[in-house]
This record gives structure tokens, sequence and C-alpha cells, in this order.
């Protein structure tokens, strides 16, 4: 019975294709037929026999060389009780708990032993986004294992080297990118020599890549962009001009900011003086300004045009910099913009120069000013100072702030963690299941007794009962991180 017959059989039926036993084993097929229970059960006998007949005809390969064995690890193992959260963690697909461990396990220096390693990649290939620290917590074993298995291989070449470069998939060449430009600008920035091969909506997305480390060093190729045939390309090429303090760009800018604005002393009271900003509507934008995407005409109802077109450029100058043009510290000179008339013009764009520049100083200022959608700006305020801020925006934004306090593993400080347990009391629905399980990672020890006594419901009603069931698990993953040691 040939491949071909065998597959018609199995499509059509036994009843409208007729089979005939193995010619070469005939007695076989024969006492096959004959002891059948049906004509499907005669069929597939046969069929098995043919492709183990098949099979047994061929010369298997051979391989000649020399397996390789795994190298030594430089790191010590986790704890035989870690090694067994994690596996019970992969058993139970808790992956809250198992990027923790993987955390604590890459914080410590340590890798997963060998009984862990190849589940922890199956787990990588899942989650590839995740892979690079399961890989690193993999150690000398896991890349061994790749050289093995195919499947697991392409996990360590995707952080390994640009081997893959021009064939790798989008994400997977957007993925290496961002991290060669963390760690060599320079580098990166010669993989983009052949960028007109792409699209136009993927040389917009490796050129926004850029601002990863942006520098002066970076002129030359963004000015070249600006011949570009796509209007957004370029567009995306001025916007990081703009940002780079020295650029040719960047310094037309600057260039009109000094001449529109001015320092002049008001008299108040009759005999007290004060310093003010003024704008000179005179001094208008010369043509290059406008088209390095400057508005001409201001968005906003009521404010002056040149009003606007000062707001626009605060956006992309470093307030150290103004700050000494006009011979004035940075404190001086943030009173001074902060305090103007049009400061509620300024604003949303001296919240962006905060955060193009991570300057902690204006990101203050502007959350004790009430900047609204100021959350980001924590990132850059003194961790000391910021709890205020905090307990403030926790009232107003509890999910975006919950969110930025659980980017990492620290932790939250008590009263912080106090009023987020509280608010959650009160509205147990405000996140979810997994969101519950990260804050517990990062709950004080200090907050475990006030936790406990809302392990019973305070009654029959439903949603008591589910921030009940909550707080029991949080309070295991407390416990759990207690007895961990690495």
């Amino acid at each position: 019975m040939s491949d071909q017959k065998i597959i018609k059989t199995a499509l059509l039926g036994t009843d409208k294709v007729t089979f005939d036993p193995i010619p070469d084993l005939v007695g076989i097929g024969n006492r096959i037929i004959a002891g059948q229970i049906d004509k499907e059960d005669a069929f597939l006998k046969n069929a098995a026999v043919n492709f183990l007949y098949h099979e047994s005809g061929r010369i298997p390969d051979v391989y000649s060389g020399a397996q390789q064995g795994c190298p030594d690890e430089e790191k010590n193992e986790v704890d035989a009780f870690t090694g067994f959260q994690v596996k019970s963690a992969l058993r139970l697909k808790d992956d809250v708990l198992f990027y923790y461990l993987v955390y604590r396990t890459n914080q410590a220096n340590k890798i997963f032993g060998a009984d862990l390693v190849t589940i922890a990649l199956n787990k990588a290939l899942l989650q590839k986004r995740k892979a690079e620290a399961v890989l690193t917590a993999c150690g000398e074993t896991g890349n061994w294992l790749a050289g093995i298995n195919k499947n697991w291989a392409e996990l360590f070449d995707s952080v390994s080297s640009g081997q893959d470069w021009e064939t790798g998939n989008l994400e997977w060449r957007l993925n290496y990118f961002a991290d060669l430009r963390a760690d060599s600008p320079s580098d990166a920035l010669a993989l983009l020599a052949d960028l007109q091969q792409e699209n136009a909506n993927v040389r917009v997305e490796f050129i926004a890549l850029l601002e990863i480390n942006l520098s002066i060093n970076d002129e030359t190729f963004l000015m070249s962009v600006l011949n570009d045939k796509s209007k957004k390309v370029r567009d995306i090429a001025i916007y990081l001009l703009k940002l780079v303090p020295g650029t040719a760009v960047n310094q037309l800018f600057l260039n009109y900011l000094i001449n529109i604005l001015s320092v002049k002393e008001e008299r108040v009271m009759l005999i007290a003086k004060k310093k003010v900003l003024a704008i000179d509507p005179g001094v208008t934008p010369g043509d290059e300004l406008f088209k390095y995407g400057l508005e001409k005409i201001s968005s906003q109802k009521g404010i002056d045009d040149a009003v606007f077109w000062v707001a626009q450029i605060f956006e992309f100058i470093d307030i150290g910099t103004l700050a000494s043009k006009f011979n004035l510290s940075v404190e001086d000179w943030l009173k001074l913009v902060l305090g103007d008339q049009h400061a509620e013009v300024f604003k949303p764009f001296l919240k962006n120069t905060a955060i193009h520049f991570k300057d902690g100083l204006l990101s203050k200022k502007l959350l004790e000013l009430g900047i609204e959608n100021g959350i980001e700006l924590l990132k850059y305020v003194n961790p000391k100072e910021r709890t205020t801020f905090i307990k403030e925006l926790l009232e107003t934004d509890f999910n975006r702030v919950l969110d930025l306090l659980l980017e990492s593993y620290d932790i939250i400080e008590t009263v912080i963690a106090e009023r987020i347990f509280k608010k959650l009391s009160d509205n147990p629905y405000a996140i979810q299941t997994n969101v519950y399980q990260k804050l517990a990672l990062s709950m004080p020890d200090s907050l475990l007794p006030l936790m406990k006594k809302f392990e019973t419901p305070a009654s029959d009603h439903y949603q008591a009962k589910y921030f009940s069931n909550q707080v029991v698990a949080m309070v295991r993953y407390i416990e759990l991180r207690q007895t961990l040691k690495f």
C-alpha cells in the first residue's frame, strides 16, 4: 500500500477506497485482515505496518562530531527552597511570582539549578518580551542547551549579537536596536546606514529610538534625514534635532528666545521692585523656525502668537541654559517663568522640558503648582521629596500612580502603602488580581499586622469577601518574600 493510497483511504474512507496488503508482506497483511474488527481496524494496522516497514529500510543519520560538555558555572545556584518556589510558580502559571524570583535571582548574581533550566527556557519561549532576564538566570547551562535545541537557540541569538540584523523580524530588530542604542549609541547609529530600504513607518520607528542616548553626535545623520521623502520621517528628525543642545536647529530656537525675551523690573506698591519676564511681539520668527515645526498661529484662545511661540520653544531648551543666558540662577529663572502671567500657557510645554531633560527641580516646581497629568514627573523628583506628591496624586489618579510605583520591586514607604491599602479596602475592584499580587511584593513588612485584620471578611457582602480573599493572597506573598534567602 503506497503512502498516497493510505492518505486517500484516510480522507475518503474504507467504503469508497479499497486497499491491498503490503506487497512485500502479504502474509502479515492477510493475517491483519483475517483478525480485523472492521475495515477501519485493518486499514489502520496495515498503515502502521507500512510506515514501520519503510522506516526500517532507511540508513540512519550518523553524527560524526563530538558533543561539547556544558561549561562550568561561575555563579552559585539558588537554594533548594527558592528552586521549589520557581518550579511551583511555573506549574501554577503564577507569572507575578515567577518573574519576581527571576529578578531576585539576577539581583543576587545567582542562577537557577539545572533541573529548572529547561522549564524556564520553555517559559521564555512563551513570553519572549521578558526572555532576557530569564536567560540570564539560566546561566551557562541554558546557553549550552540552546546549542542542542534549535527552539531555545533563537532566544539566545536574539539577545547575543547582531548576526540576524538583516533577516530578523521587525520586532526583534527594534528591540535589538534599542538595547544596542543604550549600550553603544554609535554602533546602533551605524546600523541605520541602509534605512532608506525600509518603508516610511519603519523608518519612523527606528529614528524615534535615537532619543535613547541622543547627543550632538547624531546631528549629521538627523540632518541627512531632512531630505527624506516622507513628511513624518522628517518630522521625527526635526523633533530630535530640536532636543539636542548645540545642534544648528536647537541653536536657532535658543537664539530666537534670547531675542524675544528680556528681564525687566517693575515697581510694586510704589516702593518695592520685582523682576518680570517681558515678551517683545515685534520680534517675529524667521521662516526657518516655521520650517522646523514652530506653529505660526496660537492654538489657544486669547493667547497672542508671540506668547505661544515662546511656550513652544521652552519645550526644547534646558532651563539651565536659559537661566545662564539671562544671568540668573535656575531657581530665580523658574520663579520668573512660573510666576509669569502666562504661566498656564507655559506649563504643559515645561512639563515636556522636565521629562526630556530629566530635570528634578523643574519637575518638583511643576508638581507643587498642581500641574495637570504630572505623574510622570514623579520619576525625576528626589525620592525623599516625592512622598507628599504621591499622597496627593493617589487621590486623583490612583491607578496611574500605582503603575508607576510598581515599575520596580522597590519596597513602598509605609505611609504610602497604608494609604494605598486604605483606598483598596474602600474600593477593592480598583485593581485586578495580578496587580494585588505585584503590590504585595512591594508592600513593607510593617503593614502585615494591619493586613491580617482584613483576612476575615468584615461582613457577608460580596465586596468584603473579595477584598478578604485578595488580602489573604497578599499576606502569603509577603510571608514568602520574608523566607526567601538569596
